[in-house]
């Protein structure tokens, strides 16, 4: 079972590629005042989701769970960006927390200026299991950067989303969310690549360190 919750702001996804959870909201870069809301709401639908019974809690734990803690959010890092697409859809196999890698395909880069320097990260699809088209598997874009193991979980954390259309995408850092092994350990996370572990520090999204009592 791959264990995520999601986050990326996407243009109209209903769930991300992870274990199913309350969806980000579809937005086209509107204003700061109505991405800060939106998130808003979003954070209180995924807490109602961590008190339900397909939460990654344990039921003890469930009881005392009294929210996720998050930075504030920061419209500074959030980007309207352009995918460029992989050439190859070459297959990456990643490593995860339990020890078995999972495979996954090289969707695209989306590539962003923080600080006055470029950052790029490799957007990952999921390999498939049947028949579904492209259009109805979740990208997953596992990443790494400075705050972790200070402010945020050591392991990195993930961002989720859907294809569009026209290969545009709002790439939300405030969406970012720690991996389900952070709270269960019978989890399978996957880990960042290489190639996903930024140098810059994105002080957004989902922080570790007194995120819930309970634990």
């Amino acid at each position: 079972m791959r264990s995520s919750l999601f986050s990326l702001v996407v243009f109209g996804t209903m769930f991300g590629a992870g274990c199913g959870t309350p969806a980000v909201p579809s937005v086209d870069m509107p204003s700061a005042e109505e991405r800060v809301a939106r998130w808003d709401a979003w954070r209180t639908a995924k807490d109602s989701l961590f008190r339900t019974p397909v939460s990654p809690l344990l039921p003890t734990q469930r009881a005392a769970f009294e929210g996720l803690d998050y930075f504030a959010y920061d419209s500074t890092l959030a980007f309207g960006l352009t995918l460029d697409p992989a050439l190859d859809r070459t297959v990456l196999r990643l490593a995860t927390s339990t020890g078995e890698p999972r495979d996954y395909i090289r969707f695209g880069t989306l590539t962003f200026t923080l600080d006055g320097q470029r950052h790029r990260l490799t957007v990952f699809q999921p390999t498939g299991d049947g028949p579904a088209s492209a259009q109805d598997l979740d990208l997953f874009v596992p990443f790494a950067d400075a705050t972790n193991g200070r402010s945020t979980y050591a392991a990195g954390r993930y961002l989720d989303f859907k294809p569009t259309a026209d290969g545009r995408y709002v790439l939300d850092f405030n969406y970012a969310y720690n991996p389900y092994c952070v709270y269960n350990s019978q989890y399978s996370c996957p880990l960042p690549p290489p190639e996903n572990r930024l140098t810059a520090t994105i002080p957004a999204g989902e922080r570790t360190g007194g995120l819930w009592n309970g634990s």
